[in-house]
């Protein structure tokens, strides 16, 4: 389904549905969470100044604690964290719930742009978007925004479990667009674009292609 077809709905939250607000909740689910009466994100000291501004844009108060390399931004409201906490989730449960799509194309211009700054993998030279989360959720659910923004049809790898007893024994899900669906969603969420490395102009099309209502994809396996 085409989001342009769809009605817009009434903000949830305490702030209207815009761009910029679209953009702090992608940078909370990707670098995010929820502690007593407040909202904490964690940021490198770099993106402080660029937080800074968006915050302030969208009219949220805000702190940071700075310590090394690492920024620490405070939210302190508690009637916002409900709202985040309701809509969003928290820790593994995070998720993009199915009503985004009633939010506007500006609003996820903004949210998409807010996960992939926070969260993602940008490779320029090789025209490359990647993120990589244990939460195959959130993974699936941008899948499905992109191919119904007409930008991209993205690819999907799951690195498994390790068997040992460590930390990080869970399973990776890795979201990965290329080619043409890269320089649509730069454009898009408005990333600047390198210029490949082999200097092709054009994306590689090898797995699907655009059609005027569909994507046309290969099929691995059944």
């Amino acid at each position: 389904t085409s989001i342009s077809k769809i009605a817009k709905c009434k903000s949830p939250f305490s702030f209207p549905l815009t761009k910029d607000f679209g953009e702090f909740c992608g940078w909370y689910l990707a670098e995010g969470s929820l502690n007593k009466g407040r909202i904490d994100l964690s940021i490198h000291t770099k993106e402080q100044e660029y937080i800074d501004k968006l915050l302030n844009k969208i009219g949220i108060k805000h702190a940071f604690y700075t310590r090394g390399t690492n920024t620490a931004v405070y939210i302190c409201d508690t009637k916002f964290k409900q709202e985040i906490l309701y809509f969003w989730g928290e820790k593994d449960n995070k998720m993009i719930p199915d009503k985004i799509w009633g939010f506007g194309k500006e609003f996820i211009r903004g949210l998409l742009r807010g996960i992939f700054l926070g969260d993602g993998r940008i490779r320029g030279q090789f025209h490359q978007l990647s993120l990589a989360s244990i939460r195959p959720q959130l993974i699936v659910q941008l899948k499905r925004l992109l191919i119904s923004l007409r930008l991209a049809y993205p690819g999907i790898q799951l690195q498994k479990a390790n068997t040992q007893k460590t930390r990080n024994n869970k399973e990776i899900w890795t979201i990965t667009i290329t080619g043409k669906g890269y320089t649509n969603l730069a454009d898009f969420i408005g990333i600047k674009k390198i210029q490949r490395i082999d200097k092709r102009q054009n994306g590689y099309n090898k797995f699907f292609h655009f059609g005027t209502r569909y994507f046309w994809a290969k099929v691995h396996s059944v």
